[in-house]
């Protein structure tokens, strides 16, 4: 069980990484799926738990542990904290829970965030997207996304004009024992600090 999701943790961490470059400063160097994501909003979200983009590692930290959560040092690397609610509670973000919290970090400045959730059957994953998808598009003008990869089974995104981006994502992995696993993710983004 512990080396599932180890390798669960890894994969995701994979794709997260693969997905953004936090910190870019050449505008045109903007991650697939962002690229054509269609009309701008004016902004989008750029505060979670009182921490705005752009605070250090130490202020993060702080906010999250009033907010009732810790990270967890054995997950989480130099630019990335992997978080854990205690007493094993859902963290409650956009009206619902999440099991699995990441957070990025370039030069010690907050730039990512990404809520995630993993599901063992793919119609519950993309009812859970559905749910999700209709729920932010109330907020943000979003535009569907051609697979940018052969595990991305949908994905919307939304742009901000002040650099904010944020996307909803379903995709499917294997397991260590090579069972199929689902993965709902909420991310939001910062291209530049």
């Amino acid at each position: 069980m512990m080396k599932t999701k180890a390798a669960t943790l890894l994969t995701l961490m994979f794709l997260v990484s693969c997905f953004c470059a936090c910190g870019s400063s050449d505008k045109k160097d903007i991650p697939y799926g962002f690229k054509e994501a269609g009309e701008s909003n004016d902004s989008i979200q750029g505060v979670f738990f009182d921490t705005p983009y752009g605070a250090s590692v130490e202020e993060l930290v702080s906010n999250f542990d009033i907010a009732g959560f810790s990270p967890d040092t054995q997950k989480s690397t130099d630019d990335m904290l992997y978080f854990k609610y205690r007493n094993d509670k859902q963290f409650g973000f956009e009206g619902k829970g999440w099991e699995n919290l990441m957070v990025y970090f370039v030069d010690n400045q907050f730039c990512e965030i990404s809520f995630f959730n993993i599901f063992n059957n793919k119609d519950d994953a993309l009812k859970d997207y559905d749910d999700l998808l209709k729920k932010i598009s109330s907020k943000y003008k979003m535009t569907e996304m051609e697979p940018w990869n052969k595990e991305t089974i949908k994905t919307h995104t939304a742009i901000s004009q002040t650099d904010e981006m944020m996307s909803i994502q379903c995709d499917s992995s294997l397991t260590e024992d090579k069972k199929v696993q689902y993965k709902v993710n909420l991310q939001y983004y910062l291209k530049n600090l």
